[in-house]
């Protein structure tokens, strides 16, 4: 099944939909088994699946670099936005140019624009 281009093999996308279930319901694993960032194995299951550890408390440095990113995704979304909007008038614009040359390559009358 593909994912964002990227295609699962159908285990391990029972796996994943396994482990899925299993955070849904059980209770989180303790933090403490693991230091942040490590790679922890884990049953999910009848499989075996590794994972990162969970975010610890205030002094997981992981916590920081989530501040950034969510600073960040803040700072674009704006931008993103107002992009995402002036898109399909770009495309008018973009198309009215395209004709505006076809039609000068082919010796039509170019049509012109009043400046507003």
């Amino acid at each position: 099944m593909p994912l964002n281009g990227i295609e699962l093999k159908p285990e391990r996308l029972a796996a994943v939909r396994t482990l899925a279930a299993a955070c849904a319901t059980a209770p989180e694993p303790e933090p403490a088994q693991a230091p942040p960032g490590a790679i922890i194995t884990r049953q999910a299951g009848p499989y075996r699946v590794h994972t990162g550890t969970p975010l610890g408390d205030v002094r997981d440095p992981r916590r920081r670099y989530q501040q950034i990113y969510y600073a960040y995704a803040a700072a674009v979304r704006e931008p993103a936005d107002l992009a995402a909007q002036a898109a399909p008038r770009l495309a008018r614009i973009a198309a009215a140019l395209k004709d505006g040359l076809g039609r000068r390559r082919r010796g039509g009358a170019a049509t012109r624009y009043a400046a507003s």
